[in-house]
């Protein structure tokens, strides 16, 4: 049986499609929100968003206070947003980052589009660099557990050095080529708080996308070990991103579950 997507609440400012986000604010960017098991890598003058297919998430859209859409891959949105020339890199400690070299891959790509099959990702964007990378809706790194044998949770650790907070959504800003600017959510994420189990079966899915080195050994290795049962808290509204934009899918309707570092993380490839 088919599960039903919760869609959100309605409220008395609520309107469909790219609206002002509220009456007396001006929207004067676009942003576009990443919720879920994310990976994200600079290649040249794209942006590669991907989420790997694994029949537990969802894989929606959402405009600013609109309904959820599923999802057709892939997105392109390099003509529909302005390319910027400043932001190449993720150099926020706030986003969970692991380097191409402490893997000792020799390829040049880690989301390597020319090898691995469009099928195996349930999300994939391609976007033009950003003006600005946005962590969102901080939680606490104490509470991400990763098993620290690996190699991608070693790395994370060691980029991550004194910091203590890490985005559980992660918002890119634009601005639109024509018309409006506009707010928008992808989503790739359970619709329930999932367990430890559960996610570690995601990130196997991970393992199977991205291969193995030349001696068998996964190019991602992450696996975690424990979920705590903790919600970040949602940032103050601005123009552009309001609290309900950074309503994950297991928040719709009148559940309140856990969202945390360790459900979902954002991982940003590096070199």
């Amino acid at each position: 049986m088919a599960t039903t997507v919760p869609q959100p609440q309605a409220t008395s400012s609520t309107t469909n499609g790219n609206a002002n986000l509220a009456a007396d604010a001006i929207q004067t960017s676009t942003f576009i929100l990443l919720h879920g098991f994310i990976f994200m890598e600079f290649q040249k003058d794209t942006l590669v968003v991907a989420s790997p297919w694994v029949d537990h998430h969802k894989f929606k859209v959402r405009e600013h206070h609109g309904s959820l859409q599923d999802l057709t891959n892939p997105v392109d949105l390099r003509n529909e947003l302005k390319s910027n020339v400043t932001v190449n890199d993720f150099l926020s400690k706030q986003i969970l980052r692991y380097s191409i070299a402490d893997l000792h891959i020799v390829r040049d790509l880690y989301i390597d589009l020319s090898t691995i099959p469009l099928s195996s990702f349930g999300l994939l964007l391609q976007l033009p660099l950003p003006k600005q990378i946005l962590p969102l809706r901080l939680g606490n790194f104490s509470n991400f557990h990763p098993d620290r044998t690996g190699v991608v949770a070693r790395s994370i650790d060691g980029h991550q050095g004194s910091e203590t907070t890490t985005a559980v959504i992660v918002g890119l800003e634009y601005e639109a080529t024509q018309g409006p600017e506009f707010t928008r959510s992808y989503y790739a994420e359970h619709l329930h708080a999932p367990d430890t189990a559960e996610v570690n079966k995601v990130l196997k899915a991970a393992t199977s996308v991205f291969g193995v080195n030349a001696s068998g050994y996964p190019f991602f290795d992450l696996q975690i070990t424990d979920v705590d049962n903790v919600t970040a808290v949602k940032d103050p509204d601005q123009p552009g991103i309001d609290q309900d934009d950074e309503t994950e899918l297991e928040e719709f309707g009148l559940r309140k579950e856990s969202v945390s570092p360790s459900t979902c993380p954002k991982l940003a490839v590096v070199s």
